[in-house]
């Protein structure tokens, strides 16, 4: 039986996965409309956005902090 003390959890921490990816593909189609006829340009864009969604997940995952001994957060 469950404690009833146990907190939900936050809409962000339930979709932040989808979100975040949806934000990369967001960030990859503005890269090719601004630079569809340069390709570097396109690429170094692509990287820009993957390393921004990167810090973007690591500030919602610092809220939930663990240390290596322990085990994630579980789904349920």
């Amino acid at each position: 039986m469950r404690m009833r003390s146990q907190r939900r959890k936050s809409t962000i921490s339930r979709w932040s996965p989808a979100i975040f990816s949806v934000m990369f593909w967001i960030f990859m189609a503005i890269a090719f409309l601004v630079a569809h006829i340069n390709l570097a340009l396109v690429l170094s864009l692509a990287v820009v956005a993957f390393l921004l969604t990167e810090l973007l997940c690591a500030a919602v995952d610092r809220r939930r902090p663990f240390t290596a001994g322990q085990k994630p957060p579980s789904a349920d």
